[in-house]
Parts: C-alpha cells; structure tokens; sequence
C-alpha cells in the first residue's frame, strides 16, 4: 500500500500492475477497480475496515468491464455501485468468461463457483456528472465505458496513460484520440497536480501528465502512417502485422508481451481506414479484432 496524497491510497497487484484506488474522505469511503487475487483484496479490507463507520457513505467505481477490473467486485457487497452509462454488457460477459477461464487455469480460489454474477450497478453516470466529491468522465476509445474520475486535484483516468503500455484501443481510434485531447483540456481547466493510470506507476507533475498524452498521441499517429503506407504500396494487412514484433515504441521494441495488442491496433485501424467501402474488408481480420482481447 502506498500512500499518493492526502486521503488518497493505492493498492497495486502483482496482476498487470494493476491499480486499486481508495479514497478516505470525511463522508465517503471510495474504491475505483477492487483489486484482483483474493488475498491482495483482503488486505483492502483490512485496511478499510476501521474506516467503515455508518457516518460514511460506501462506493465503489468501475473504470471500464475488462476483467481485471471487475474481480474484486463482490468482495465488498455493502458499497454502492458505479458505472458509466455506456456500460458494455457484452464486454462483461466475455469478461466474466475470461475471469472463469483465468481462475481456472492458474488455480485460484474465489468465494464463488463458475461465472462471477452479473455487475448490478447503483449509479450509472454519464459526462459531467458529480456523486459526492467525485466527477466523472466518459472516456472511450479504450472501451466504450471507460470512465475517468476526478477527486480534488486527482485526475483517475483508468487503462488510458500507463507508463507499462501503449494504448489498447478496444472501441474506436477517434474516440480515443478525442479522450487524450480531453485530458489535456481537464488538466488545463481543473487544478490537476497528480494522475494515476490503473496500469503502473502515477504520473506526479503536469509535466509528465501531458508528456504522457504526446506518446500516446504519437503511437497512434505511427500506427496510423504504417497502416497508410500499407495501402498506399497496395501490400495486404497481413503484410502489416507480421512486422508487429519489430514496431518501435519509446525508443525500443515493444515486449512479447504486448505484440498482440499492437497487432489488434493495427488491424483495428486497418478496418477503420476501409469502412467506406466495406468490398475492402477482409471479413477474417474483422473478426479477429472483434473477438475479446485477453489484456486489459
């Protein structure tokens, strides 16, 4: 557990690095994403405990329905549920799915046996919408439901601007760029000193804030200028993604890891430049970027 600023604390899990916020606010006590292997979400539960007093109204946001995010959800069935109004249903059954498939595989034990419940919101909140001391975002391009949130000079912005990846792009490019234009303009239009990406380490300056839109906003623009090229040499997507292990990123070659996912973006964007003429589709890349990515 470390502590980010004042009221502010973070649980990170060895799962993808992912970040667990809690909030401990005079009114409200605050989850955003409940943590992922069960003992890492015990200690949440410690550490909260002391705090649930019944002068503290309970919540807990969803930053999107990939999910990492949604596992520690029943784990805290006194807290009053979050989610953007564009929740993807869809989204989280395949991530219910996955979540069965992952437990299974790597033999980890949940207080529930085959598919984790159905997500049963509270709130589900749209674009500048306040509850509490929070106000929220919509943020796609990542998901379609992805949400941001705003806590003081905080800015949480869920699996955008991780120092660990490059964008996954799982909605639209267009939305996603608009949602990196948006987080310049809220840290130009709130006092925003401190951003924390639900993958790896927070950013502390508006420097580094802002440097991490610009190398977002340049992968895409990369990506965008090879899947061009493509077309302009009249070579296939195929010829495109076979050199996904070689793409650059940040002054190196992207991690084994993670060439599946900048393969998607690229077909992704692909099947974006060809929607006008829908004769220039390859139905099996279509399908390949629809189907559910296994990362984040």
């Amino acid at each position: 557990m470390q502590q980010i600023a004042d009221r502010i604390f973070l649980f990170t899990s060895v799962m993808q690095q992912l970040n667990t916020v809690v909030i401990i606010d005079d009114e409200y006590i605050i989850l955003i994403d409940p943590g992922f292997f069960p003992q890492e979400i015990t200690e949440i539960q410690t550490f909260i405990r002391p705090w649930e007093t019944p002068t503290r109204q309970r919540f807990m946001v969803i930053t999107h329905s990939h999910f990492d995010h949604i596992a520690g959800v029943s784990y805290f069935p006194g807290y009053q549920l979050i989610v953007s109004e564009k929740w993807d249903r869809a989204n989280e059954q395949r991530s219910r799915a996955r979540l069965e498939r992952f437990d299974g595989e790597f033999y980890v034990d949940r207080p529930w046996h085959g598919l984790l419940s159905p997500i049963l919101s509270n709130h589900t909140v749209r674009d500048g919408q306040k509850i509490g001391p929070l106000l929220f975002f919509a943020t796609p391009g990542h998901t379609q439901d992805s949400l941001s949130i705003l806590y003081q000079d905080v800015l949480i912005v869920g699996d955008y601007l991780s120092i660990l990846e490059f964008p996954f792009i799982n909605h639209a490019t267009n939305d996603y760029e608009t949602t990196l234009r948006l987080f310049l303009k809220i840290v130009a239009d709130y006092p925003v000193r401190l951003l924390v990406s639900q993958h790896g380490h927070h950013a502390q300056t508006l420097a580094e804030i802002k440097q991490r839109v610009v190398v977002s906003q340049e992968y895409i623009r990369s990506v965008r200028r090879d899947v061009q090229n493509t077309i302009d040499q009249h070579l296939s997507a195929e010829y495109l993604t076979n050199k996904a292990a070689s793409f650059e990123y940040l002054g190196g070659m992207i991690s084994v890891g993670l060439v599946e996912a900048h393969r998607r973006n690229v077909l992704r964007i692909w099947s974006e430049y060809h929607e006008a003429d829908p004769r220039t589709q390859n139905t099996a890349e279509i399908n390949y970027i629809n189907q559910p990515l296994q990362n984040t």
